[in-house]
Order: structure tokens, then sequence, then C-alpha cells
């Protein structure tokens, strides 16, 4: 089980969200970020992250890391059909006051469409 209701013990409340396609969210309590991820607990529920390097300097600290589990449900437009998937994904965040002020991602969508298109 995933729990969503801990955001405020992480991110500060000033905290602003880089997306790929290039929206800022603002707010810890921005319901677009909380939204994401319980969609994709729900979509992945046996959803597991497995960190491959983690490297900090100053107030940043960058996570690449490995996604993986069963889409139970659909995700991007496509019928999962109980498909496993396994992407990548990379993490940026800023800390101020031992919270997280910033993060900017960058995840292979594309590659986990094209492990949800296969037959």
């Amino acid at each position: 089980m995933h729990n969503l209701n801990r955001m405020n013990e992480y991110f500060s409340r000033d905290y602003i969200w880089h997306q790929m396609n290039g929206t800022d969210s603002h707010s810890n309590h921005d319901s677009s970020h909380i939204a994401m991820l319980r969609f994709l607990c729900m979509a992945i529920p046996d959803i597991h992250y497995t960190i491959i390097n983690v490297i900090a300097e100053g107030d940043m600290i960058a996570v690449n890391s490995t996604v993986s589990g069963t889409a139970k449900s659909e995700l991007f437009g496509l019928p999962t059909a109980q498909k496993k998937v396994n992407f990548k994904q990379m993490f940026f965040f800023r800390f101020i006051n031992n919270k997280i002020k910033e993060e900017w991602e960058v995840v292979d969508v594309d590659g986990m469409k094209a492990q949800l298109s296969k037959p």
C-alpha cells in the first residue's frame, strides 16, 4: 500500500514540480502531482522502484532509478492486460530546510508505451 498522505513531511509548502512537458506545478498541495502518483499506483499496484545511483552536491540530489511492476489498468490510452513493465527514470531534487523544494523529472514514457503496445 502506498501512503501519499505524507507529502507535507517531505515536500516544502512552496514545492515546484517541473514536469517533462514544460508545465510547472506549484505547492505540495497541488492535486495534479498527487493525482499522477495515485494514478500510477492504481495502474501498477505492485510498483517497485530500484535505485541505481544517487549523487548529491550542495542542495541538489540526483536519483537514477528503474520502475517495474504489472500494469493492471489502462495507461496512456493503451490496454495493459496484466503486462509487466520496466522503465527508467531520473529525478533531480533541490532541498531547502530538509524538504524537497523543487523536482525535475525525466521518465522513459516512450519505453513504457512500447512495452504496453506489444501483443
